[in-house]
C-alpha cells in the first residue's frame, strides 16, 4: 500500500486545467459556464485583524476548500490520476486505487508495482501543478520482511519515502504489525474490558429493549472502535464483545457446539 499527501491541494489546482478536464469528461456546458463565471468575477479579501480587512484582489489559480462544488472539480482532476493508473501500470502488480478529494493511496501484489504508483503520481503532480508533501507520504505492506526488504526502494524525486506499519486513510488507522505485539495487545484487552463495563451498565437502564440497544451502541461499541485499529484478528475478544453487548440487551447466546 501507498499513501499520498498533497502540499495545499486547493490552493495549487489551475482552474483552466480543471475546467478543461471538466469539460472532456462531460459536465454540462450550462453548469461550466455557471462555475466559471463563479470563478472569474470573485474578488478576495484577507483578514488581517479582529474589524480589519486587507486589500480586495482575484485570484487567479486555486479553487475554494470546503465549497461542494470543489470536491467535484478536484474529483475531476484526481480522474486523471486513476486514469493513468489503470491504463500503465503493469497487469502482475494489480494496481488498485482510491480517493476522496486530496486523499490519495493506491494498493499493488508486489514493490514494483509501488514503483510504478510513485513514478506515475510524481508525473501527474508535476503536470498538474500540484505539490507532494514527500514526507508526509508513505507506503507499507503487511509483512515484517517485506516491509524491511521496501526500505528506500519507493522513491519520488530522488528521495525514499518512508516505509510505516501502521497508515492512516480517510479517518481510519490500519495496522500492520505482530498481533501478539504486547502493547497493541494490552490496548485492544483493556478496550474489552471497557466495552463490557459499559454493556453491563447499559443493561441496567430501565428503558425497551429499542432504546436500550441505542445507549449501548454509542457508548459501548465505541469504546471499543475508538482509537483501535482496523484488523482481522483477535476474535475470540470480538466474540466475547458480542456475547457481553447480546446479554445486555436481554437476550441469550449458546456458541455453537456449546451445551444449552
Amino acid at each position: 500500500m501507498i499513501s499520498f499527501d498533497y502540499r495545499k491541494c486547493f490552493d495549487l489546482v489551475s482552474q483552466e486545467i480543471v475546467f478543461a478536464i471538466a469539460k472532456r469528461l462531460g459536465l454540462d456546458s450550462r453548469v461550466l459556464k455557471g462555475v466559471k463565471a463563479a470563478y472569474s468575477g470573485a474578488h478576495m479579501r484577507f483578514k488581517v485583524s479582529e474589524n480589519a480587512l486587507g486589500s480586495e484582489w482575484q485570484p487567479t489559480n486555486g479553487i475554494k476548500q470546503g465549497c461542494p462544488l470543489s470536491i467535484i472539480l478536484l474529483n475531476c482532476l484526481t480522474h486523471v490520476w486513476v486514469s493513468a493508473l489503470a491504463a500503465e501500470t503493469s497487469a502482475a502488480a494489480d494496481v488498485e486505487c482510491g480517493v476522496y478529494a486530496d486523499d490519495a493511496s493506491a494498493t499493488s501484489k508486489n514493490a514494483d508495482g509501488l514503483r510504478e504508483v510513485a513514478s506515475l503520481t510524481e508525473e501527474f503532480a508535476n503536470f498538474t501543478g500540484q505539490e507532494l508533501s514527500i514526507d508526509k507520504c508513505a507506503c507499507t505492506c503487511n509483512d515484517e520482511t517485506e516491509r524491511n526488504a521496501l526500505q528506500g526502494q519507493v522513491q519520488i524525486g530522488g528521495k525514499a519515502l518512508k516505509v510505516v506499519s501502521q497508515m492512516e486513510l480517510l479517518g481510519i488507522v490500519f495496522d500492520f504489525f505482530d498481533p501478539q505485539s504486547d502493547d497493541k495487545n494490552t490496548k485492544f484487552q483493556k478496550a474489552i474490558q471497557k466495552l463490557q463495563i459499559r454493556a453491563d451498565r447499559g443493561a441496567k437502564l430501565p428503558l425497551p429493549k429499542t432504546e436500550r440497544a441505542k445507549v449501548i451502541a454509542t457508548a459501548a461499541i465505541t469504546a471499543l472502535t475508538y482509537g483501535q485499529s482496523v484488523l482481522s484478528r483477535y476474535g475470540d475478544a470480538i466474540k466475547k464483545a458480542r456475547n457481553r453487548i447480546t446479554r445486555s440487551l436481554g437476550f441469550t447466546h449458546t456458541p455453537p457446539g456449546a451445551k444449552k
